[in-house]
Formats: C-alpha cells, sequence, structure tokens
C-alpha cells in the first residue's frame, strides 16, 4: 500500500467520521455511502492480504452499527420509564462499557447522553404543547422530585422549565 493511498483513505475516514457525528437521521445514509465509497476503493487498489483486513474490519463496523441501531431503537421505546444505561446494556447483552465505546465510536457521546438527549426532547415537547404542570410532567417522566427534575433540566437547557415554558 502505497503513501498516496493511505492519505486518501485517511481524508475518507476523516469526512465519513464527520458525518457519523451527525448519527441521527438521513446523516446515517450519507455515512453508509462513504462506507461504500472506502470499501469500493480499497477493492480497486489494495492487495489480497489488504482486502482481508479491510473485509475484517467491515465486519466488525456492522455489528457495532448494528448494535448503536438496537441501542437507540430501544432507547425510543423507553427513554420515559428508564434512564439506566446499565439497563440498555443488559437488554443488548453487553456490558455498560462496551456499550459506552460503541456509542463513543459512532455518536462522539455517552449512552446517557443520547438517553438524557431523547428525554430532554419529549420533556421540552411537553413543556410546549401541553398545559401541565412542571410537577405532572416531572412524574410523567420517573423523576422523584420536581427539583430534580427542575436541576436536570437547567443542566441540559441552561434555564428552568418554567422559564423554558415563559421564554418559548
Amino acid at each position: 500500500m502505497d503513501s498516496k493511498s493511505v492519505d486518501e483513505i485517511i481524508h475518507i475516514t476523516k469526512v465519513s467520521n464527520i458525518v457519523g457525528d451527525l448519527s441521527l437521521g438521513k446523516s446515517r445514509d450519507y455515512k453508509n455511502l462513504l462506507f461504500e465509497k472506502i470499501s469500493s476503493f480499497v477493492e480497486n487498489k489494495f492487495d489480497t492480504d489488504n482486502k482481508l483486513v479491510w473485509k475484517k474490519f467491515k465486519e466488525q463496523v456492522i455489528i457495532l452499527d448494528q448494535l448503536y441501531s438496537d441501542f437507540i431503537n430501544n432507547v425510543e421505546k423507553h427513554f420515559f420509564t428508564n434512564s439506566d444505561v446499565a439497563y440498555y446494556a443488559d437488554v443488548l447483552n453487553v456490558s455498560p462499557r462496551y456499550l459506552a465505546q460503541v456509542c463513543k465510536k459512532i455518536a462522539n457521546k455517552s449512552p446517557k447522553q443520547i438517553i438524557d438527549d431523547y428525554l430532554i426532547a419529549a420533556i421540552r415537547q411537553q413543556l410546549l404543547s401541553t398545559t401541565k404542570s412542571i410537577q405532572e410532567i416531572a412524574f410523567e417522566y420517573g423523576f422523584s422530585s420536581q427539583s430534580h427534575f427542575n436541576k436536570f433540566f437547567k443542566k441540559s437547557m441552561g434555564c428552568t422549565p418554567m422559564q423554558f415554558r415563559k421564554n418559548s
């Protein structure tokens, strides 16, 4: 493998990582497209040994991507009742540490950050679209007290739920 080929792969990989950071929605389509382009490049430029290494790498990426997708699907179904990373790791039959490594590689976020992002999005929607009290929303999303809910929301959004509702 010559240095020009290595430089090309590094460049494509950097672009792929930027797209991978967008990890939700249509960006996954772009990530898959870049992955296909890299695969095509490797098939055309590399010798047999390097193609085998690439094939193993590609298989591992597919496994990690499937695990991440399964994690996201579970979070979408259960974030409002369970925000514990260990719960999701158990459901996926992996350790919390391994799940954290996969999420970091794919989304550049911890599993807890991803769960909290879903939770905050749902809470924001509730605050904007209902007349439920802050306390009702807090209990609906499993917070043991309104003060804990306020602290969680403020840490993520920079304002209290009441301020968010008033300013929106």
